[in-house]
């Protein structure tokens, strides 16, 4: 068989192909025969084939559309009489009872499997973070102690310096790049350690309002705006965590617009539930980097430690919450957290 007829794509189309044959095969099979054979109940077949080639969407299609074929064949086919028909309609009915189970047995079965490799996925990245608990406090003892003692011994070289000298600015380079290994420490202690969140009642739109302004007093932030409004949905959450979170998202919408540009957040209740929007004018994500914005360790930075929105990801879901990303035609990236209220 060539090449290109192994591929995902070519043998979709094959059973795609196989499933309107054998569909108009039995159509044209009950259409000769007499009404009181359960030839519908051969339409299985065709149900089962577009659920290989097309997952549960297109096996109701093929469901909806092999059942109008049967109703039609019903009719095109030979009679044999009232008292015939009536164990025909019957007979028919059933057959149509069990082509409507297999795809309603179908669709509990993928959502089933969805369910279970969710679980596994789960249970990976727990053991996963099991060996990164451990990692943990060697970093924190042999990493972030003598982090601490050459940033302070840098800062002290730095300040007999005099103020015209060169070496001022290898010595700010040298400080930069210190903070950026500590917060990659940091990261990797709150990734690793995470610690149990500690609820109280709170209202969102305060918690929101200080993020805002903690952003509007980092120096490499000023020429970004950010404004809040909405409804002030109280719910139980921990403050910190929450905060974290938020302010996460809007340092990375800070970085993603080169400190200049605006930020609107909105809050929103929806039911049970309170919608949090962070939206940018950034120039949003790029398509191949949007499935994996929320996997650990993974950065299209170049100093980034791959973790704030995996960190944020946790926080939200520690809540009980969602958390996903969209980037709209017009352009930006607009961050959506679904929180319960309850």
């Amino acid at each position: 068989m060539p090449e290109s007829l192994n591929s995902p794509g070519a043998r979709r189309w094959v059973l795609v192909a196989a499933t309107i044959a054998i569909a108009a095969a039995i159509f044209a099979t009950d259409c000769l025969t007499p009404r009181g054979l359960a030839v519908p109940v051969l339409y299985i077949i065709p149900l089962l084939l577009a659920f290989q080639a097309g997952g549960t969407a297109a096996m109701f299609a093929v469901t909806v559309a092999v059942t109008l074929l049967a109703v039609l064949g019903y009719f095109l086919k030979p009679t044999l009489g009232h008292e015939f028909d009536q164990f025909a309609i019957f007979n028919r009915m059933m057959s149509l009872t069990a082509v409507w189970a297999t795809a309603a047995g179908l669709w509990f079965f993928r959502r089933l499997q969805k369910r279970l490799e969710d679980a596994q996925a789960s249970l990976v990245e727990q053991k996963a973070l099991a060996h990164l608990g451990e990692m943990v406090t060697v970093v924190a003892h042999e990493v972030r102690n003598p982090l601490a003692g050459i940033g302070g011994a840098i800062q002290i070289i730095g300040g007999r310096l005099p103020e015209d000298s060169r070496d001022r600015a290898v010595i700010g380079e040298i400080m930069d790049r210190l903070a950026s290994l500590n917060d990659t420490v940091n990261h990797l202690l709150v990734y690793g350690r995470p610690r149990p969140p500690s609820f109280r009642r709170i209202g969102l739109l305060p918690l929101l309002n200080d993020s805002g302004a903690l952003l509007d007093r980092d120096p490499a932030c000023g020429g970004v705006s950010v404004r809040v409004s909405g409804d002030d949905v109280r719910l139980n959450a921990d403050p910190d965590l929450l905060r974290e979170a938020v302010m996460n998202l809007l340092l990375n919408a800070a970085q993603a617009m080169k400190g200049q540009g605006s930020i609107a957040i909105g809050v929103a209740r929806s039911g049970a539930a309170a919608e949090i929007t962070i939206r940018d004018t950034g120039p949003g994500i790029p398509p191949e980097a949007r499935e994996r914005i929320f996997d650990p360790f993974f950065t299209t930075k170049s100093r980034g430690t791959g973790l704030g929105l995996p960190i944020t990801r946790r926080a939200v879901l520690l809540h009980g919450g969602t958390i996903s990303a969209d980037c709209p035609p017009g352009g930006g990236t607009v961050f959506r957290i679904v929180l319960p209220v309850g």
